[in-house]
Formats: C-alpha cells, structure tokens, sequence
C-alpha cells in the first residue's frame, strides 16, 4: 500500500513537471510559432483556473496527510512550516469558487512562493546529504524528526519536498496566468 501512493504522487510529480516544463517553452516562445496553442491554454486557465488553483493544493494536502496518517511518515519541523503554506490554499480557493471572485490569487502566488522557498531548501539540503555533501546549515530546531531525512527516493530524485516544490510551483504559475487573464 505505501508503495503504490508512493508510486501514484510520484508519477503525478512528473507530470505536473512535464506541465510545467510545456508551459515554460509555450510562454518563451508563445509570441511567436505557438501563439495559438498558448493563448487555448490561457483560455483554460481563465475559465478553470480558480477550480485548478483548487485542487493542486487539496491533491497535495491528501497527499501530506496520507504519508503523515496513514503511512506514519512523521513530518519533520520543515514539513509543518510548508504545510502552513499550503493547507490555507485549498480554502482560499474554495472561498473564492463560491465568491466568483478571483481577487484572492495574488495570495496564493504569495504563500506558493515562500513554500516553494523551503520545499526548495529542504530537497537542496536532502539530497546534499544524500550525495555525502558537506551540509548545509539546516532551519531545523526540533530532535525528533531530521529536515534532511529522506523517507523515500522514487525515480532517482522524487522526496516529498519536492513534491511540495512541485506542486508549490505549479500554484504559482497558475496564479501569474490566471491573474493575468483577469487584467
């Protein structure tokens, strides 16, 4: 059973970095060559963003709380610090599905940021560690669970900070299309 949500956020992981990745390439060259496709994905973004914006962050509260609650992977001080980010999403968004409202967005961009941020730091520092690098030093203050513990490797470079970078990144480039089709 741990195996196989492993496995299934895992792949999600690519995915979502194989989305972004395309986005990325479609908005350096999307003035040009595939104008057409980039603006249908602003289309989409417009018209779905808000229900996008929330279920990346609900997708990832299920994930955090299924390793945490049901696999029994404690979270480290650093874990918590990007929940406190995340978690407040999924219900920002959902208050502004039911305001048909978009005026939250730049706050979800703002605490994608400082989550992305951390994630971004804790990865760095666990695959430092990892590699036998000399470590960096590391914001964690508590004894019980290490912030550079890796509890799984999948594919070679998934952990669940970057899992948590990823879908941190994902809200943040949703919340600059999605801010920007509202102007």
């Amino acid at each position: 059973m741990e195996q196989l949500f492993i496995t299934i956020f895992s792949i999600l992981t690519i995915a979502i970095q194989a989305l972004l990745a395309i986005l990325g390439i479609l908005w350096l060259i999307g003035k040009t060559a595939h104008a057409k496709l980039y603006d249908q994905i602003k289309q989409i973004i417009k018209q779905y963003g808000l229900i996008i914006l929330f279920l990346v962050p609900t997708a990832a509260m299920a994930g955090s709380l299924i390793f945490s609650k049901i696999i029994g992977f404690e979270p480290c001080e650093l874990c918590w610090y990007q929940r406190m980010f995340l978690y407040p999403q999924a219900m920002l968004a959902a208050a502004a599905i039911i305001r048909k409202k978009k005026d939250i967005i730049p706050y979800l961009a703002l605490l994608s940021v400082f989550g992305a941020i951390i994630s971004a730091y804790q990865y760095v520092n666990q695959m430092a560690t990892y590699y036998g690098s000399s470590r960096m030093p590391l914001l964690c203050i508590s004894d019980a669970v290490s912030c550079s513990e890796i509890y799984f490797l999948q594919f070679g470079y998934i952990t669940i900070p970057l899992m948590t970078f990823t879908a941190f990144i994902l809200i943040l480039i949703i919340s600059l299309i999605a801010k920007k089709t509202q102007e």
